[in-house]
């Protein structure tokens, strides 16, 4: 045999080589500590993924058990319900999870620094609870199927197909970013290139979801529509979400306070924001109003009005889910905010009886009208009041509104306007003016139909012959009705006339129409038709009543609205307009003839 002779000079050498590799290793951490980074991502990703997967197969067994009992299946999309983990195993998945990044993620590890808090466990699982819970509640829904064997192999083929997605995009995401991590020396978010489309069970899905449900739809079976379609683009987006999160989840720092107005934020005033008397708040949602101090309309604040929204569900049903609405004088009464922010979400009070498994609304206010939308997977709601909303009062309830000008305020004070709506023909309800003249014309053909002989109409004198001027139609101004409607045929009737008074108008129905109303000039008024105020009697923004002093033509009558307005009762007006829109039950039925009426009260 050969033995191998070595140069004693490059044996040494050789043997400082490898003694100098190994004292700058030593000297080093920089390798070791990468090597516990990738250590830390890869516990992280493997913890997580078995979180996810053991949260959607949860959610395909709590289906098939509430099908088979022929229940609704609300219960099954909330990670938190113990009809969802009846034996503890995704709270048991979550602890070993945690356990196992834990042994793995030394404190201090730049990977941590991915996370809110430097923890994944929270954010990480909080994204797999909305993850689990909203495509289940989208792609399974929640309807009870009744035991139809045809539904039920539908939708419990939508969940496995669905569960199988999930499961590809994760192993095949985090398959890819490990081999990336060999390599890398900083650990950053997933990788785009290694974000998986989950292309063989989509494609498996796409076969297998018809081949199940046949000519079924996706609204027959609670499921998103149309079908598969609707479930393999939602379901590939969660499970992307999730692998995203497990490699990075951080909340971005807020722009609030930079004092410029970023996507999402109603104002930012900078430092200001939440200071005293400033519009915004330190979340950069609006404070303004839409009446008091600072607003277009002015005024003052003097109390609180409470609007109780009650329901009238038929035939003693129960509902989980619907949206009311209302509209309100803006003018008059005001909601803090705007919108969906939170300061809106605090005037409004959910005052139903809560489910054990509670229950999501959002309030929306337009600074027109407000809304709020209610839902729950229980039914909890039934007739009586439902929701509650405080708003800040300017003007109080007493004060009428005119219809289109509502900055005008006081007409009518003498009218019972509730009073007059219930019965249009209450003479006494309805009246509330007198102005001008009326003459004989007015006095016997005041309704169309019948003749008004009592107060002024008893005897008025008539007109002179040439009172009517036959090209303008109008009585001349030296009649005694100047400025009347007439014809040369009925002249000395249409010309005559008195100065017309309230007991006229009261004495009766047929005296309570009469006169020239078409102008607002003439005749006996009413709540549907007040007082004209000519334009420029009142200011455009302000909140007042019409002026009644004043050179012309701004002066006008006591309790006028402007021309082509009506006389509103501010309660009235935001009671009828109460409005409910889908009013559902648990199973996700429209349930019919569901109304809703408003009750309008003043607090301090």
């Amino acid at each position: 045999m050969r033995k191998e002779c070595r140069h004693p000079s490059r044996a040494r050498l050789v043997t400082a080589v490898a003694l100098g590799a190994s004292a700058l290793s030593l000297a080093s951490p920089a390798r070791a500590d990468t090597k516990a980074s990738i250590a830390c991502r890869g516990a992280i990703a493997k913890a997580f993924s078995k979180v996810a997967n053991t949260g959607f197969k949860l959610n395909d067994t709590c289906h098939k058990t509430a099908d088979k009992a022929m229940t609704a299946t609300g219960a099954c999309n909330d990670v938190s319900n113990s009809a969802f983990d009846p034996n503890g195993k995704y709270g048991a998945a979550k602890t070993k999870a945690s356990q196992g990044i834990s042994a793995k993620c030394l404190s201090g590890d730049p990977v941590l620094n991915n996370y809110d808090g430097k923890d994944p466990n929270t954010p990480v699982g909080g994204a797999i609870d909305l993850s689990v819970g909203g495509n289940s509640a989208l792609a399974v829904g929640f309807k009870d199927l009744g035991g139809d064997k045809a539904k039920t192999k539908c939708i419990e083929a939508i969940g496995k197909a669905r569960t199988g997605i999930v499961k590809e995009v994760l192993k095949n995401s985090t398959k890819c970013q490990a081999l990336l991590d060999k390599s890398a020396t900083t650990f950053g978010a997933l990788d785009p290139s290694c974000v998986d489309m989950g292309a063989k069970s989509t494609a498996k899905a796409t076969l297998k979801i018809p081949a199940s449900c046949g000519t079924l739809a996706g609204s027959d079976v609670g499921s998103c529509s149309p079908l598969p379609g609707c479930v393999t683009d939602a379901t590939v987006t969660a499970a992307q979400g999730v692998a995203k999160a497990i490699y990075s989840k951080i909340t971005p720092p807020s722009p609030c306070g930079n004092g410029t107005l970023d996507p999402g934020e109603q104002c930012d005033d900078g430092a200001s924001n939440g200071m005293p008397g400033d519009p915004c708040n330190t979340k950069c949602e609006s404070l303004v109003e839409t009446c008091g101090p600072g607003t277009s309309a002015g005024g003052a604040f003097i109390g609180h009005r409470l609007i109780t929204v009650s329901l009238n569900v038929p035939g003693g049903q129960m509902l989980a889910g619907v949206q009311v609405g209302f509209d309100y004088p803006q003018l008059e009464a005001s909601i803090k905010g705007t919108g969906t922010s939170s300061v809106v979400q605090n005037s409004f009070q959910v005052v139903a009886a809560p489910p054990a498994s509670g229950f999501l609304s959002t309030a929306n206010d337009t600074d027109l009208d407000a809304s709020i939308l209610i839902t729950s997977g229980t039914n909890f709601m039934g007739s009586g009041p439902v929701v509650t909303a405080t708003l800040d009062e300017c003007v109080g309830l007493s004060h009428n509104i005119c219809s289109r000008s509502q900055n005008v305020i006081d007409c009518c004070p003498p009218a019972d306007i509730v009073g007059c709506n219930a019965n249009p023909d209450d003479v006494v309800a309805c009246f509330c003016g007198a102005v001008g003249k009326v003459s004989q014309t007015d006095c016997t053909k005041g309704d169309g139909t019948s003749s008004c002989t009592a107060g002024v109409c008893v005897g008025i004198p008539p007109g002179n012959p040439g009172d009517c001027n036959p090209s303008t139609k109008k009585c001349i101004a030296t009649s005694a009705n100047p400025g009347k409607a007439c014809t040369v045929a009925t002249e000395t009737s249409d010309c005559s006339g008195v100065a017309v008074d309230q007991a006229t108008c009261t004495a009766s129905t047929a005296c309570a129409r009469m006169g020239d109303q078409t102008n607002g000039t003439y005749g006996c008024l009413t709540i549907f038709n007040p007082v004209g105020a000519p334009i420029g009697s009142f200011p455009p923004v302000a909140v007042g009543p019409a002026r009644t002093s004043g050179p012309p033509p701004l002066a006008a009558g006591p309790g006028a609205c402007p021309t082509n307005n009506t006389c509103n009762d501010q309660a009235q007006e935001t009671q009828a307009s109460c409005i409910v829109t889908s009013p559902t039950n648990q199973l996700g039925q429209i349930v019919n003839g569901v109304t809703c009426s408003i009750t309008v009260t003043e607090a301090p």
